[in-house]
C-alpha cells in the first residue's frame, strides 16, 4: 500500500498514512488538532523494513534527497521492486523521475 504525506490546513502539522491508491486524494484527519489534512505533492519513498523518520523530517527531506540524486531514487525504486516482485521498466523509471522533478517545481 502506498505511503502518502498530509499537512493540516489548520495547524500545519504533517503526518504520513498508508492508504489504498484509490483513496490517495481524499483528505485525512489531523492527528494533532482533528482538522482537515490535505495530501502534499511529494511525500517520499520508503522501502519495506526501513526505519521510519519523523513525519516532518520525512516530508521535508526525502523528496529533496531524491531530487539531488535521481540515481538514488532509481536505486530505491529497484529495491522496492525487488521486494514486491514488480520491477519497473526503464521508461517507467524515467517517467517517475520526471514526475518527481515536476512536483518539486
Amino acid at each position: 500500500m502506498p505511503l502518502y504525506g498530509f499537512r493540516c490546513t489548520d495547524c500545519g502539522t504533517a503526518h504520513e498514512e498508508l492508504r489504498p491508491f484509490a483513496e490517495r486524494d481524499q483528505s485525512a484527519c489531523c492527528r494533532s488538532c482533528g482538522g482537515v489534512a490535505k495530501r502534499v505533492p511529494v511525500s517520499g519513498f520508503r522501502v519495506a523494513g526501513a526505519k521510519p523518520k519523523t513525519a516532518d523530517a520525512s516530508l521535508a527531506s526525502t523528496g529533496a534527497d531524491f531530487l539531488s540524486s535521481p540515481d538514488r531514487f532509481v536505486t530505491a525504486m529497484d529495491t522496492f521492486g525487488d521486494k514486491v516482485g514488480a520491477r519497473l521498466t526503464a521508461a517507467e523509471k524515467e517517467r517517475a523521475v520526471s514526475r518527481l522533478e515536476e512536483a518539486a517545481k
